[in-house]
């Protein structure tokens, strides 16, 4: 079985309710989303998107991407 992009991920927890928008403006959105046993915030900002989950610790950066 193939590894789950990072978008079919987003989806999922989008589905499975693991994602909880807490703040939408005209200049930022902010969501908390529940990964692997710990809560992570993300947040979009001037056209990109960032969070503070530990991934940025691996090989591959995804801490900061745009859309």
């Amino acid at each position: 079985m193939a590894r789950e992009t990072k978008d079919q991920k987003a989806e999922r927890y989008l589905c499975e309710g693991r994602i909880i928008v807490v703040r939408v403006d005209r200049r930022a959105i902010v969501a908390n989303v529940r990964g692997s046993g710990a809560v992570w915030r993300t947040w979009w900002h001037a056209g990109t998107w960032s969070c503070d989950c530990p991934h940025e610790a691996r090989t591959t950066n995804c801490r900061t991407f745009t859309r």
